[in-house]
C-alpha cells in the first residue's frame, strides 16, 4: 500500500554544502523539505527513491533492480557517491530525520508507460511503502535555461504541475516521452510509477512550489492518503 509521495527536483542546490541554497535556493528548500516531512510523516518504514535513469530499457540480461541504502543486503552504503537525483533524495531523507530502508530505484529512459505503471503497482502491492520522486519539468524554460529557450515549455509545465495538483492519472501515464526528451525534462518515468501506484488508494496533492530558477522548472508536492 502507497503511504505516501512527495515530488522534488534534482536541484544540486537541495545538496548541504551548496552555494547557492543561501540565496534563491532558500525557497526551494523549503518548498522541497516540507513534501519530505509529509512523505516521513506517513507510516512506513520503506521508502523509494524514483528517478530516471539513462540505461537500457529491462531484459533478462539487465533485470530492473533496486538498490538500497541501509538494511541488509546493502549495495548503496552510506557515504558512496549516487547520481545526483538519488543523492539529492537520500540527503532530503535524512534531513528530515527519516531512519527506516531507503531504496533507489532508477529508470531506463527507454521503459514503457505500461511498464512504469505496472513498476508503481508492483511496489505497492504487498508492504507499506512511501515514494520520492526526484525529476525536473523543463529545463528550457526561461532564455537562463541550460538547453536552449522553448516557447512550448510554460504549457508543458503547466500541464504537468495541473496534472499533479488534480492527480490525472490518465494524464500522467500518457505523457509524452518525446515531448520529456525535447524540453530536457526527466519527469515523465517517476511520475508514471506514482501513477501505477495511485491506482488502489484516495489521495490529496499539495504543490508547495512550481517555478523555473535558472530556468529549470523545479516542482514540490506532496500526496497523502485523504482522510
Amino acid at each position: 500500500m502507497l503511504t505516501a509521495a512527495a515530488i522534488c527536483p534534482p536541484a544540486p542546490l537541495l545538496l548541504p554544502g551548496v552555494e547557492g541554497r543561501r540565496r534563491v535556493g532558500l525557497e526551494v528548500s523549503a518548498a522541497a523539505a516540507a513534501s519530505v516531512l509529509a512523505l516521513v510523516a506517513s507510516p512506513t518504514s520503506t521508502i523509494v527513491v524514483l528517478a530516471e535513469d539513462e540505461g537500457s530499457p529491462p531484459s533478462p540480461d539487465r533485470p530492473l533492480g533496486t538498490w538500497r541504502y541501509g538494511g541488509p543486503p546493502a549495495h548503496v552504503e552510506p557515504g558512496v557517491a549516487l547520481p545526483l537525483p538519488f543523492a539529492v533524495g537520500v540527503s532530503l531523507l535524512t534531513e528530515a530525520g527519516f531512519t527506516g530502508e531507503i531504496r533507489l530505484l532508477p529508470l531506463p529512459a527507454a521503459t514503457t508507460p505500461e511498464t512504469a505503471a505496472q513498476i508503481g503497482r508492483d511496489l505497492v502491492a504487498d508492504d507499506d511503502v512511501g515514494l520520492l520522486v526526484v525529476g525536473n519539468a523543463s529545463a528550457c524554460s526561461t532564455p537562463k535555461a541550460p538547453g536552449a529557450f522553448r516557447e512550448d515549455a510554460e504549457g508543458f509545465n503547466d500541464a504537468i504541475v495541473h496534472a499533479i495538483r488534480t492527480l490525472d492519472r490518465a494524464f500522467l501515464t500518457a505523457a509524452s516521452a518525446e515531448a520529456s526528451r525535447d524540453q530536457l525534462s526527466d519527469l515523465r518515468l517517476p511520475l508514471q510509477v506514482l501513477s501505477g501506484a495511485l491506482a488502489d488508494g484516495s489521495f490529496v496533492s499539495d504543490v508547495h512550489y512550481a517555478d523555473a530558477p535558472g530556468g529549470v522548472y523545479y516542482v514540490c508536492a506532496s500526496l497523502v492518503p485523504v482522510t
